[in-house]
């Protein structure tokens, strides 16, 4: 494999796609986290895919240290609402050997119990907005990115 036509790939080159990699990989964990937020799922299977033991939550209402009881504490922030929706930036990702900090700006909608709900989609024109239809992406077996 090469770096550029006619460059063998270098120790240096497969550390910096080492690199990139991790740091993709923490970003999409970080979208993971925040898209799980409003399916409104808290479960132990939800905490051990998103968190390590050592996971530490910090927010504006509170904190909470470790995956045991995150499961709580998650549930205790999310039922003050009847719905929610975060959108956030791309992840920064502070890499560290086997150790990570990833932080993101986020814009979060908090729906109000008892509020009206969002208006239906304009659909006097040939579109229509106000929902999202998630679809998947399967790899194929065998290919590659590279």
């Amino acid at each position: 494999m090469t770096d550029a036509p006619g460059r063998a790939r270098t120790a240096g080159s497969d550390a910096r796609i080492a690199h990139l990699t991790d740091r993709a990989d923490l970003g999409d964990l970080a979208e993971r986290y925040l898209a799980s937020l409003d399916a409104g799922t808290f479960d132990d299977a939800w905490a051990r895919s998103l968190f390590t033991e050592d996971v530490e939550l910090v927010f504006p209402v509170g904190s909470h240290q470790g995956r045991a009881g995150a499961v709580a504490f998650t549930r205790q922030i999310m039922e003050r609402w009847d719905g929610t929706h975060h959108h956030g930036s791309p992840a920064l990702v502070e890499l560290d050997g086997d150790r990570a900090t990833v932080a993101w700006s986020l814009i979060a909608s908090h729906l109000h119990f008892g509020s009206p709900g969002p208006r239906r989609p304009r659909t006097t024109s040939s579109w229509a907005a106000g929902s999202t239809r998630p679809s998947g992406a399967p790899r194929t077996a065998g290919a590659s990115l590279a």
